[in-house]
């Protein structure tokens, strides 16, 4: 990352590392103000930054993660991540061509004891092998976990990364790993013979197993990242499974928002996802 005021200074290297790292962002104008003494409240955020990308503070993170992450029971089983008033994203292979599907939580109730609950299939775009589900558990839906959507900025080879969700239905689980490369380019085939595209997907290490679709793929700071979808399965392969990419996820939150089936969330934080408010 360059700085327009650390051209010729000593430490120049190690700033714009420290920039490219993200532990150390700048201001505004471009610059970065090496003289500058820092507050007591830039301190406390040069010392999260650093903190978060301890490989230990996973254990950290998993209290925001876990009662977001869902199981979706409809022909088989499969992932969901809940972004907001009641929608839970998943892929579009989950869902199948279900109508309705139920929706079980392994760290949250929304009642006492109730872990449950069945929901319509609101939006679904195959060709990206997306959907969204919508649980219906009343008003209880405002205050449902959610995850919040990290910034593709942020990305980069190399990072760490949790996968979540219920492979073989065994929910709560989590498997770590790093971005392996972004933005590959694939194309595969669904078992109804739909032909899935996605132009920005996520390769990753981390184990991505039979029920883990249409889970999440999540940060260091717990921020959905990326939706596990494929992995390529042979006895001379090991550890390449693939996530839809965030833009991709965008596009279709916003395209569920223009049809209107979102329209029940204007109240809510989901819409200052959509409109920017939460997106990097």
């Amino acid at each position: 990352m360059k700085f327009t005021d650390v051209i010729e200074h000593w430490a120049k290297d190690f700033i714009e590392a420290a920039g490219e790292l993200g532990i150390i962002n700048g201001y505004p104008d471009g610059t970065f103000g090496p003289e500058k003494p820092i507050t007591r409240a830039e301190a406390a955020v040069i010392a999260m930054r650093l903190y978060e990308r301890t490989e230990d503070s996973f254990e950290n993170v998993l209290s925001k993660v876990d009662p977001a992450i869902v199981q979706i029971e409809s022909t088989g089983l499969g992932s969901g991540t809940s972004i907001g008033n009641g929608f839970i994203l998943t892929n579009a292979h989950v869902v199948g061509n279900n109508d309705k599907v139920g929706i079980r939580w392994d760290g949250w109730e929304y009642e006492p004891g109730a872990k449950y609950a069945m929901g319509p299939v609101v939006f679904k775009v195959p060709e990206l092998d997306l959907a969204i589900v919508r649980a219906d558990i009343g008003p209880m839906r405002d205050v449902m976990p959610k995850l919040p959507l990290g910034s593709t900025k942020n990305m980069r080879r190399g990072m760490p990364v949790l996968v979540a969700g219920s492979p073989q239905g065994y929910k709560g689980s989590v498997t770590s790993g790093v971005v392996s490369y972004i933005g590959r380019y694939m194309r595969y085939q669904l078992s109804d013979g739909a032909t899935v595209t996605i132009p920005d997907a996520i390769q990753t290490d981390a184990a991505i197993n039979p029920g883990n679709s249409g889970g999440a793929l999540v940060n260091l700071k717990g921020e959905l990242i990326g939706v596990p979808s494929v992995k390529l399965v042979d006895l001379a392969v090991e550890g390449m499974g693939f996530c839809i990419g965030l833009e991709t996820v965008r596009e279709v939150i916003n395209r569920a928002d223009k049809s209107g089936v979102l329209a029940m969330a204007y109240t809510t934080e989901l819409m200052s996802v959509l409109r920017g408010g939460m997106i990097a």
